[in-house]
Parts: C-alpha cells; sequence; structure tokens
C-alpha cells in the first residue's frame, strides 16, 4: 500500500502537505518523536497521525512506502502544484531499512543528504576551475592549484570519501581559487 510519513513539520506546514496529497488520493500521515524507536515496518502500519512533537532532529522528512520513481516524481510535483513544494529528506521504506528505527533511519538519510549537498558543492567547485587561466601563477601556485583540482577530482572518482575529506577538499580547492582570483585582480 503507498503511504507517506512526515516527521519534523509544524502542524500548518503538515496540513497543507496532507491535503495536497489528499487530494492526489494518498495517504499521508504525522509522525513524531514518540515513534523514533519503533521499527520503519511498524510505523507504515499506522493509519492515523501520532504525535507532532518533533525536536529530536532539525530536517523536514518524507517517509515513502510502495512508490516507484515515476510515482515518486509525479508525487513531488503534485504537492508543488497544490502549493505544498517540498525541498526535504525523502526517504523509501526498503528490505534494507524496514527493521532500523526511525531514529536510526533519519540519521542515515540526514547524513547521506548532507553528504551528497557537499559532493555537489565539491562538484561545482570543480567545474568553476575549468575556466582559470593558470599562466598568470608562477610554476609552486600552478602546481599546488592543479594537485587540488586533481585531489578533488579523484577524491570524488573514487566514490569512497567522508564528510570530513570532502569538507577538506572544498576547503583546499577554494582557497587556490581565491589565489587565482588575486592574481587576476
Amino acid at each position: 500500500m503507498k503511504k507517506i510519513l512526515l516527521y519534523g513539520f509544524d502542524d500548518l506546514e503538515a496540513d497543507r502537505f496532507q491535503n495536497a496529497a489528499e487530494s492526489a488520493g494518498l495517504a499521508m500521515y504525522v509522525i513524531g518523536d514518540t515513534a523514533l524507536d519503533m521499527t520503519v515496518s511498524r510505523l507504515f502500519e499506522i493509519d492515523d497521525d501520532l504525535d507532532a512533537v518533533h525536536s529530536a532532529y532539525d530536517d523536514h522528512y518524507m517517509l515513502f512506502q510502495g512508490f516507484e520513481l515515476p510515482e515518486l516524481i509525479q508525487v513531488g510535483k503534485d504537492l508543488a502544484s497544490a502549493g505544498a513544494p517540498f525541498d526535504g529528506i525523502r526517504i523509501m521504506r526498503t528490505d534494507e531499512n524496514e527493521n532500523w528505527t526511525l531514529r536510526r533511519l533519519l540519521e542515515e538519510a540526514a547524513s547521506e543528504h548532507h553528504l551528497s549537498r557537499k559532493v555537489m558543492i565539491l562538484q561545482e567547485l570543480i567545474r568553476s576551475c575549468g575556466g582559470v587561466d593558470v599562466k598568470a601563477m608562477d610554476e609552486q601556485q600552478q602546481r599546488e592549484f592543479r594537485d587540488a583540482l586533481t585531489d578533488a577530482f579523484r577524491l570524488l572518482q573514487s566514490g569512497e570519501f567522508t564528510g570530513r575529506e570532502i569538507d577538506e577538499a572544498i576547503r583546499r580547492l577554494s582557497e587556490e581559487l581565491k589565489s587565482t582570483r588575486r592574481l587576476l585582480s
């Protein structure tokens, strides 16, 4: 059965999403902190709102059950056209996470979400390096710039990195870009 659970919304926001979901014929319920130690499979058995207290986590979450990717895209469009666009963290119930607690699910999803945002920032930094003219730099500056760019690119290509490694690559490449801009000013 297709179902959507909300965590982290105030009453007004939750009502707006629930009304939009109802218009699209979707079941959507609010869950809160009292559900943090329930398993994901147990959560999707509910057919009513639970508490709306959500002080344990700051992000907004939508948990989905029974949707295929094209349906998820359509849900996003339906919510947006109903005046309830969602830009928080989306989580799909899977065989892997159905026995996790809600607490673990939210933590894992937030960690992945924040890491992916950092990766996008690093990707954008790498793209912005494409137009840098290194001819104005001395050999040492050229080497440092190229090393930072190469290291950032290789880190992303490896597919295995931590948030700290991405943060360091962002910091290093940003510093090198600032140095190039100072030279060109």
